[in-house]
């Protein structure tokens, strides 16, 4: 039985996937006219996570759950974090 990845693995496979991808992608669409601005760069895990919607909307999410949300959310960097709005203090 095969082990599961960690979350670092998970981050490295995804970035290399889409530098990999993105760079195939814009080479074979040199036919259509350059955007008024570049995409954002992928170089890094970091340039990944900025792309990502982290997000935990499960109506029995627990606050131990929610916590963990915030702190992955940290750790990586992800653009936005989604949480029910039970949790969300004003």
């Amino acid at each position: 039985m095969a082990t599961k990845p960690s979350a670092d693995e998970l981050a490295t496979r995804i970035t290399q996937f889409i530098q990999e991808h993105f760079t195939i992608a814009t080479a074979l669409d040199s036919t259509k006219p350059k955007a008024t601005s570049d995409p954002p760069r992928i170089e890094s895990k970091q340039d990944v996570a900025a792309l990502i919607d982290h997000t935990l909307l499960k109506e029995d999410a627990t606050e131990e759950g929610i916590d963990r949300l915030c702190e992955e959310a940290r750790r990586y960097g992800f653009a936005v974090s989604y949480l029910p709005q039970l949790y969300i203090y004003t």
